[in-house]
């Protein structure tokens, strides 16, 4: 909505996973335009294509891409996005130079990222203290910034994008709330890298997730998210 009408509009969504934010790109560019979803999991864009096909969503498309070269043509869409890729990738930022082959010159590029230094507890817990230093620990061993967030601004100008803007979302979390248990699903799902890089043992991450799950489920507990940071250009 800030950036304008999109109708007739065709925009690349990289790294979509299960979906992304196909559907909100989907209404917004109408059904004259078009939204290609990409993402290198096979199973997601499968699920991805079946959620589409149940919401009716005609004007999108999915395929199996590298977010890093998509081989598709140069300057062939009018708006590019991606969520929480380039803080959570190695060497993310090659991402968003893709990005930049891919959108037309005066075109928008856009991304949703992470900044991970606004996780919070309350009450304080040592468990949950851990854990979350774990989760940054663990995106760092393999490459990640999940501290990017603020520098995204610079890292558009730096590349020549053009009035760039930048919004932040961060909520608070109740045992009620969806993402209240973000923390240890996500050190459940990086149990592989979590323990073959050595930063803490099956056994002892097992109970740490445990700990910190009851931990949140917790009447009085309340947590905070990291930051969602927006950040829209244009391309010269």
């Amino acid at each position: 909505a800030l950036i304008g009408n999109g109708r007739g509009q065709r925009v690349r969504d990289l790294c979509c996973g299960s979906g992304g934010i196909t559907d909100v790109l989907s209404e917004w560019v109408g059904p004259h335009g078009s939204v290609l979803g990409g993402d290198l999991d096979a199973a997601k864009l499968e699920y991805a294509r079946q959620w589409a096909q149940q919401l009716g969503l005609s004007n999108v498309s999915y395929e199996e891409a590298n977010a890093f070269q998509s081989g598709l043509p140069a300057q062939s869409f009018d708006l590019v996005h991606a969520r929480f890729a380039l803080s959570v990738i190695q060497d993310g930022l090659g991402i968003l130079d893709h990005m930049l082959t891919l959108v037309k010159p005066g075109g928008y590029v856009c991304v949703q990222e992470v900044n991970a230094t606004s996780m919070e507890c309350d009450p304080p817990n040592d468990d949950w203290d851990r854990a979350a230093q774990l989760c940054r620990d663990t995106f760092a061993r393999v490459g990640a910034n999940v501290s990017m967030g603020a520098s995204l601004r610079r890292k558009f100008l730096e590349r020549g994008l053009r009035d760039p803007t930048m919004k932040l979302c961060v909520h608070a979390q109740t045992s009620t709330d969806p993402m209240t248990m973000h923390v240890p699903l996500t050190l459940a799902a990086m149990r592989e890298t979590i323990t073959s890089q050595g930063l803490m043992e099956g056994n002892e991450l097992d109970t740490l997730i445990t700990r910190v799950a009851d931990h949140l489920a917790r009447s009085d507990t309340t947590s905070v998210t990291f930051t969602m940071v927006q950040v829209v250009g244009r391309a010269p």
